[in-house]
């Protein structure tokens, strides 16, 4: 039994956490994509997974009522978080002065990125930074936050679009202390893409906690693997096939080349973002790097917002136009494109594995690109010598 199309499947696990007999569970396919799968025999035929399915029902989507650049100004807070560090802001607030409890996604013991929650500040440590893969939405999650929600508890759900879709229809109704936050999402690749790539760059002999890819420190844009706070590898983008691959769209889930939430309108109560664009055509009287873009699009939304701005002394936000950040329309107006390799690496990845597909696929090109960008460093420095303008000199 089909319960959506598989190339259009966001793996949100909405269909498992609403199945009464549990017999859905979510299992690979042939791309390494976490899929439900149907125990037939189990299998009562009532429907529900179908209905709850967000690609078989018309989403929500809010109008964006107002848009900040925003940053978190304790250097120390941000340095693991991505961009302004406003995630783990807005998540602190919500627990120290609602008393609630935040949902985000996090490493396992096994490097297994999935949907977890805390209602501790301490605990807001694991959910840092962005998360350049799939994360598992459990069962005994999506039953947590309705729990936590009929005990009288606030929630705050951090995820990305289709998350927060799949969520929100498995709901079923309203709850008005249930706060969600989408993230503009560049899409993602399927979690056995990274355990694969972890476990073939540590090995088995080393332990490792977590995986960074964005900081506010060096090792933004990296691909680094920690075992507390010992870094065991780490390269940039330009040279770490996973990174690459993922940034250039040539490792993502089936999915998210035709996703249906890269659009300037919200299914969330707050979306949050890199602010690029930002200051390029529209002065902007602060540095502008590595500023989170927040909106507000419903008045729930507004509100929890506005209550963080005038509490937090170390959050700054500065309102701008919207049509700002729509100036670049990759995620919010446009899904990322099919790169032309993506077809050649899946090819591969079923031949044989993740770590030897990708790199076979993208060597290659970034070869090339790592000889260009020396050639125009060398052309540059020459050209600066030849006209007296290396102020090295």
């Amino acid at each position: 039994m089909e319960i959506c199309p598989e190339n259009i499947c966001t793996g949100c696990g909405a269909c498992m956490g609403i199945c009464p007999v549990d017999c859905i569970s979510m299992k690979e396919n042939k791309y390494g994509e976490q899929h439900p799968a149907i125990d037939e025999a189990v299998c009562i035929k009532c429907g529900k997974c179908r209905r709850v399915c967000p690609n078989n029902n018309e989403s929500e989507f809010n109008m964006v009522k107002k848009c900040y650049a925003a940053w978190g100004t304790d250097k120390e807070n941000r340095r693991k978080c991505a961009s302004g560090g406003i995630a783990t802001m807005i998540s602190g607030y919500f627990i120290e002065d609602t008393g609630g409890i935040v949902f985000g996604t996090s490493y396992d013991g096994n490097l297994r990125a999935g949907v977890s929650h805390t209602d501790k500040s301490g605990g807001l440590e694991k959910l840092k930074g962005s998360k350049y893969v799939h994360g598992y939405f459990g069962r005994g999650e999506y039953k947590a936050v309705k729990d936590f929600l009929e005990k009288g508890l606030k929630v705050l759900f951090i995820g990305t679009p289709c998350q927060v879709s799949g969520l929100l229809s498995y709901m079923g109704k309203n709850y008005p202390d249930l706060y969600t936050c989408d993230l503009l999402c560049h899409g993602t690749c399927p979690s056995s893409y990274l355990k694969d790539e972890a476990a073939h760059l540590i090995g088995k002999r080393r332990h490792a906690d977590n995986i960074r890819f964005r900081g506010n420190d060096d090792y933004d844009f990296h691909l680094s693997i920690w075992n507390g706070k010992k870094c065991l590898y780490n390269k940039k983008a330009a040279d770490q096939p996973y990174l690459y691959g993922f940034l250039k769209g040539v490792t993502l889930r089936e999915c998210c080349y035709s996703c249906r939430y890269a659009r300037p309108e919200r299914v969330a109560d707050i979306t949050l973002g890199d602010f690029i664009m930002l200051g390029k055509n529209k002065p902007f009287g602060y540095p502008a790097d590595n500023v989170s873009y927040v909106t507000v699009n419903t008045k729930k939304g507004e509100r929890l917002f506005n209550d963080i701005s005038e509490n937090l002394r170390d959050m700054k936000a500065v309102e701008r136009d919207y049509t700002e950040r729509l100036e670049y329309p990759l995620s919010i107006k446009t899904p990322s494109p099919r790169h032309p390799a993506t077809d050649r690496f899946r090819k591969r990845y079923v031949k044989y594995g993740f770590h030897a597909a990708v790199r076979m696929t993208l060597l290659p090109e970034m070869t090339l690109e790592k000889a260009m960008r020396t050639y125009r460093k060398f052309h540059n420095m020459g050209h600066r010598i030849l006209h007296g303008t290396d102020q090295n000199l």
